[in-house]
């Protein structure tokens, strides 16, 4: 899998479902990234991103709200997420929303964070994050969304299959 996710978050709890949160996290990949042509030869590859060309680094102030063990909701009205292109061709370009020839973009809004994961049936279990950011100056929603199912086949061997779905009407590239 060619990519790069941290994520930390600092709640202080004020009741047993209410906590006051501050989230950050940060988003790449390790490996360059190409878009490939019909009809045209494999070396006509064009690339589209390579490490911290794009990486998302946002941070978040909100309230979360946990109704279940395997629930939690955090609604945050101040955000900041922050775009790197730290390419010269793309940024030039200006992929991925940044004024081209610069190498960063910056954003205020709000954000949302909804996380779920349970245990369907014995030995597999699922799990789902969705973060959804929204720039207060042109209200398009950015999308990141992440789903796992784990499948423990025994105490040695667990398969695991993922999907991440992202959507950002920045991207241009």
């Amino acid at each position: 899998e060619d990519r790069i996710y941290f994520q930390t978050k600092f709640a202080y709890e004020q009741t047993k479902k209410i906590r006051y949160a501050a989230l950050a996290d940060f988003r790449s990949q390790f490996a360059d990234g190409y878009t490939y042509y019909d009809n045209l030869p494999i070396d006509s590859a064009k690339k589209i991103s390579n490490f911290l060309a794009p990486a998302f680094v946002t941070v978040s102030l909100g309230i979360e709200y946990v109704p279940f063990k395997s629930t939690s909701l955090l609604f945050s009205p101040v955000a900041a997420k922050y775009t790197i292109v730290n390419n010269t061709r793309l940024s030039n370009m200006g992929a991925y929303g940044v004024t081209p020839g610069s190498i960063f973009r910056e954003e205020y809004g709000m954000s949302f964070t909804f996380r779920y994961k349970a245990e369907v049936v014995k030995n597999v279990t699922f799990a789902t994050q969705l973060f959804l950011f929204d720039n207060y100056k042109n209200l398009n929603v950015d999308v990141f969304w992440d789903c796992f199912l784990f499948l423990k086949v025994n105490k040695f061997l667990t398969t695991t299959f993922t999907t991440n779905l992202v959507y950002d009407d920045d991207f241009n590239v």
